[in-house]
């Protein structure tokens, strides 16, 4: 759907871009391999300043299309479940040079956000080790009707301020 403010259109969903004759906004928000699908067919009539990717690796290869479709456009690697929303991002400015490869990172965690590499001991691992990725600070409270579910994916947080809790996300 697409959301406004006023007049200007702030934020599109990709999907309804491709059926439009053009579109001059702010901000596209979408999976990556949806937005690959459709680069090609909307990349003559649409003028985004951001596009922001969640839900999925983002591709650098789609990096590089994206910034050749829409130079100087910024692009947004969030990273994030339904228990934490976004918890982290990657931004690559549109003034700024990127030649990465493989997949876009995942980025720090936003200003409410704590995240963490962990080993099965919930110990943190050194940098370059592979461990599960756990999120804290604002999470969900858990699972309704599912403790036993709830209990396995949300801990206490062993890192962050009494109280708090952090959320398995299962990723690696």
């Amino acid at each position: 759907s697409l959301c406004h403010g006023g007049s200007i259109e702030i934020v599109a969903d990709v999907l309804e871009l491709a059926a439009r004759d053009g579109w001059d906004g702010h901000v596209i928000s979408t999976v990556p391999s949806a937005f690959a699908e459709l680069l090609d067919q909307i990349s003559a009539t649409t003028r985004p300043q951001v596009l922001v990717f969640a839900g999925e690796a983002l591709p650098a290869e789609l990096v590089r299309r994206a910034r050749a479709a829409f130079p100087g456009v910024t692009i947004v690697n969030a990273y994030g479940q339904t228990e934490s929303f976004y918890a982290t991002a990657h931004t690559i400015g549109g003034g700024e040079e990127w030649d990465g490869a493989g997949s876009v990172p995942i980025g720090r965690p936003l200003g409410n956000m704590r995240a963490y590499v962990l080993s099965p001991s919930l110990q943190p691992v050194a940098p370059g080790v592979t461990g599960e990725l756990y999120v804290g600070g604002e999470i969900a409270r858990g699972y309704r009707g599912r403790p036993g579910m709830t209990a396995e994916r949300f801990l206490p947080d062993l890192f962050g301020p009494p109280g708090g809790r952090m959320y398995r996300t299962g990723d690696l």
